[in-house]
C-alpha cells in the first residue's frame, strides 16, 4: 500500500504551492486519474506534454501500485536527441519540466521521447495506447485530434487537461468531435474549495470506436 501513501503525500507535498497551484492539473484530477490507472491496469500509456510532472507522477505512483509491466511513454518537444550521449536531453525552452525532472523520469524507466506532439502522434501506429493524457500543445492540438483518437485503443482512455472555457479554442475540437460520433465522456470541472482551479477542465473520453 505504499504508493498509496506516496500519491497522497505527492499531493499534499505540492498542494497549493508554486508552480503548481497556477500550471498542471489539480489535485482532484491527479486523484481521477490515479484511480483510472489503478482500475483500468493500462499496459500501454502515452502522456503528451510532461510540464511540472503532477500527472507524470501520479501515473509513475499508479504503475508501481498495480504491480504489473507498463509501457510508459512520455513526450515533450523540450527534449531533443543527443548524439553525444545517444539520449533525450533536456533544451530548456521552457521553464517546466526541469532538467532534474527529466532524469528522475529517466532512473524511472519512463521512455522520454523529445519531438513535436503533431510528428509523433500523426506517425504513431494505430491503436497502440490503453490510456492517453493530453496536456501539451494547447493552441494547436485540435488540428490532429483524430490521431488522438486512431492511437488510443477501441474502449481505451484518453483525458485531455485545460478544455474548460474559451481559453484555448483549437482544444474545443475534442469536444465537437466527441459529440458528432455520440463518444462517451465526462468533463470534471467543478470547484468545491477557494484554492482549486478545476475550472480548467479535465476531459475523460472513453475511446468508442
Amino acid at each position: 500500500m505504499q504508493n498509496l501513501k506516496n500519491q497522497t503525500n505527492f499531493l499534499e507535498a505540492i498542494y497549493n504551492k508554486e508552480p503548481y497551484k497556477d500550471a498542471g492539473i489539480d489535485v482532484a484530477h491527479a486523484m481521477v486519474l490515479f484511480g483510472v490507472i489503478l482500475a483500468q491496469k493500462p499496459k500501454n500509456i502515452l502522456e503528451l506534454g510532461i510540464g511540472t510532472g503532477v500527472a507524470s507522477e501520479t501515473i509513475l505512483n499508479a504503475i508501481k501500485y498495480n504491480s504489473m509491466k507498463c509501457q510508459y511513454d512520455a513526450v515533450d518537444f523540450c527534449m531533443q536527441f543527443s548524439e553525444t550521449t545517444k539520449r533525450y536531453e533536456y533544451q530548456g525552452h521552457w521553464a517546466y519540466p526541469t532538467h532534474e525532472y527529466i532524469e528522475k523520469l529517466r532512473k524511472e524507466n519512463v521512455n522520454l521521447i523529445g519531438l513535436d506532439e503533431r510528428v509523433f502522434v500523426e506517425n504513431c501506429e494505430s491503436n497502440k495506447y490503453d490510456l492517453i493524457i493530453s496536456d501539451a500543445d494547447h493552441e494547436r492540438a485540435g488540428e490532429w485530434a483524430d490521431h488522438i483518437f486512431r492511437i488510443c485503443k477501441p474502449n481505451g482512455i484518453i483525458f485531455m487537461h485545460d478544455i474548460a472555457g474559451t481559453w484555448y479554442p483549437s482544444l474545443q475540437k475534442y469536444m465537437e468531435y466527441i459529440n458528432n460520433h455520440s463518444i462517451p465522456h465526462y468533463l470534471f470541472e467543478k470547484n468545491s474549495r477557494g484554492d482549486e482551479i478545476c475550472q480548467r477542465g479535465w476531459l475523460m473520453i472513453i475511446n468508442k470506436k
